[in-house]
This record gives structure tokens, C-alpha cells and sequence, in this order.
């Protein structure tokens, strides 16, 4: 290399060179976002100063810092593409897998079955990578399940059998595949009615989820006086969650025009029912609000049975894995299938 490529100029490419290829939209949205996260740092960093409890500092510093760090897991996915986006979810559904287990094991031992079921991890996303949909589909909920069944039968495991048999598949589907459907979104079809392109639909799932997520949180903290599931999650209330929908549907609607078909007609036979533009924005809003919901109660039932909090601690303030992508395993699909239905 030489000194002209060591020129102001050339550092100043480099970014440009990574991001040329994105949507304008896309990169429009996540320099909003990176702003939000600017302002949202100035803010806590600000309240943490007044604050007079150390330990609940501690807390919300660490939560502060795994925000960034999510949001620079998502930034160099959407930037690198789908190769990216296949292996992020890789690792985040296997560390899941390894949550939702150690979980499992306060509940009933399955120290017996090896560690065969993290196999299935890699496998199913390179069934995405090569594009082997037929396969995606059914390979974990058909053939994974076969191997367990087979296994604990040859094994004369009948002692809890179907505990045992329940526990697996329920992670292997939670944490595999329903969450895989993040990434199934870069396999949908370019078509002019993506103003954004399958990156724009990642970038949508990923800021609604986690918008509906905070939504529930503060409007229920705020205005929550009705439970909805007390024994479950006490903290969910119907004020929070209606708040939260009708916050998650105008984001939907707001966001629809740059960075999914949403705010157009369908071209196929549901443009019978979305006869109008943003009509399908509007269903989308509300369908994120109630799959993060009962993403995260199907989490905190399962925790709140083996006595814990939080699910890990690998996330700092957040608690763990599990508890970061508990809505998603539930958003994901519902997004992909009604975009599927709806749009291609």
C-alpha cells in the first residue's frame, strides 16, 4: 500500500465502500436508530449520575452496554448480508439451546441424551445456507424428533419419556426453528415491492420487536393496573400491552414505506382483503404486539417453573440470551409467513 492510500481520502472510502451496496432506506433507518442510541446513552449516563444506588447502576451501565453491542451485532449484519445474518443466528440459537438445557435440567436431567441435540443447530442453517427450503421445514420438525424418539426407545429410557421427549423438542423448535425465521427473510424473492430489499424486513422485525418490547415495558410501568397473566409474568398488564400495540402499529405504518411492501396493495389474491394501502401495516403493528407477547410469557412461564429470573447471565443487565430473543422466536415467523402469504 502505499502513502496515497493511507490519505484522509481513502479512510473516509472505506465506510462508504462497506455500505453502497444497502438500500439508502435501510441505512437511513439505522442512522436514526444509531442516533436514538446516542440520545437514549446521554440520557441514562445523565440519570446515572444521580443515581445513589451502586448496584442498580451497575445494572443499568451493563444494559446500556449490551444495547450498543446489539446494535453493532445488527449493524455488521445488515451491512455483510446474509452469510452474516445465517451465522449470527447460528450462534444465538445454539447459545439459547444451551440456556433453554441448563433450564431443562432443573426440571428433569437430560445429561443422558449427550449433547447430539447442538448438532442440530448447524445443520438446520445450512440447510438455509444452500437453500434446501423442503428440508428446512422439515428436517427439525420430523427428523430431529424421529433420532430423540428413536434414541430414548433404544436406550429403554421410559422413565419420564415424555417429559424428556417434550422438553428437547420444544427447545429445538423455540430456539431453532421458529427463531431461524429472522434469517428466512433474506431467502424471500427481490421484487419491486420491497422498497428495501430483504435487508429492509430484517432491519422491520428487528426495530418493531424490540420497539414493542420497550413499549410494553414503560407504558406498563406507567399506566398498568390490570394483570393479564399474573402467575406467569405479574409485571404485563392490559394497559401495557394495548399501549404498546397501538405504539408498535405506528411505528409499522410509519416505517412501512421505506423499508417493506407493507404499505402497498397485494398483487395476489389477499389484495381482495388489503384493498387500500397501509392496510397490511396496520395488521403487521398488532400482530408483532401479540407475538412478543406471548414470546415473552411462554419465557417466563418456563422460568418461573425452574425458579429463576432470568434465563442466563450472559447479556449484562439483560440477563440472558433467552431473555433477549423471547419475542423474536414468536415475531420472526409471524412476519415471514404473513409477508409470504401476502406479498410473493
Amino acid at each position: 500500500m502505499s502513502m496515497a492510500d493511507t490519505s484522509p481520502q481513502f479512510f473516509a472510502t472505506v465506510p462508504m465502500a462497506l455500505v453502497e451496496h444497502l438500500p439508502r432506506n435501510v441505512v437511513a433507518v439505522v442512522g436514526v436508530i444509531f442516533a436514538a442510541l446516542v440520545v437514549g446513552t446521554a440520557l441514562r449516563l445523565a440519570s446515572l449520575a444521580r443515581t445513589k444506588d451502586a448496584a442498580k447502576a451497575r445494572q443499568r451501565t451493563g444494559s446500556l452496554i449490551t444495547w450498543w453491542v446489539l446494535f453493532v451485532l445488527m449493524t455488521l449484519v445488515v451491512v455483510l448480508g446474509r452469510t452474516a445474518a445465517i451465522l449470527a443466528f447460528a450462534v444465538i440459537s445454539g447459545l439459547g439451546l444451551h440456556e433453554f438445557r441448563r433450564l431443562a435440567n432443573r426440571r428433569i436431567s437430560t445429561a443422558h441424551l449427550g449433547h447430539w441435540a447442538y448438532a442440530a443447530v448447524p445443520i438446520h442453517y445450512l440447510l438455509i445456507y444452500f437453500g434446501d427450503f423442503a428440508a428446512v421445514w422439515t428436517f427439525i420438525p420430523v427428523w430431529v424428533l424421529g433420532i430423540l424418539l428413536v434414541q430414548l426407545v433404544v436406550n429403554g429410557e421410559t422413565d419420564a419419556f415424555l417429559e424428556i421427549t417434550g422438553i428437547m423438542f420444544l427447545g429445538l423448535m423455540l430456539t431453532v426453528y421458529l427463531l431461524s425465521h429472522a434469517v428466512l427473510l433474506f431467502a424471500i424473492p427481490a421484487s419491486p415491492q420491497y422498497p428495501a430489499g430483504a435487508t429492509g424486513l430484517f432491519v422491520f422485525l428487528i426495530l418493531l420487536t424490540e420497539s414493542n418490547d420497550i413499549a410494553q415495558a414503560l407504558w406498563g410501568r406507567r399506566f398498568g393496573r390490570r394483570q393479564i397473566a399474573p402467575r406467569v409474568s405479574p409485571h404485563k398488564t392490559w394497559e401495557g400491552f394495548l399501549l404498546a400495540a397501538v405504539t408498535t402499529t405506528l411505528l409499522s405504518c410509519l416505517l412501512a414505506p421505506w423499508l417493506t411492501p407493507y404499505a402497498s396493495v397485494p398483487d395476489n389474491f389477499l389484495g381482495a382483503v388489503f384493498r387500500v394501502p397501509y392496510a397490511a401495516a396496520l395488521v403487521v403493528g398488532p400482530l408483532i404486539a401479540v407475538g412478543g407477547f406471548f414470546g415473552d410469557i411462554t419465557i417466563s412461564a418456563i422460568k418461573r417453573e425452574v425458579g429463576v429470573k432470568d434465563s442466563g447471565d450472559l447479556l449484562p443487565g439483560q440477563g440472558g440470551v433467552l431473555d433477549r430473543i423471547d419475542s423474536l422466536m414468536f415475531t420472526a415467523p409471524l412476519l415471514f409467513y404473513f409477508t409470504f402469504l401476502a406479498f410473493d
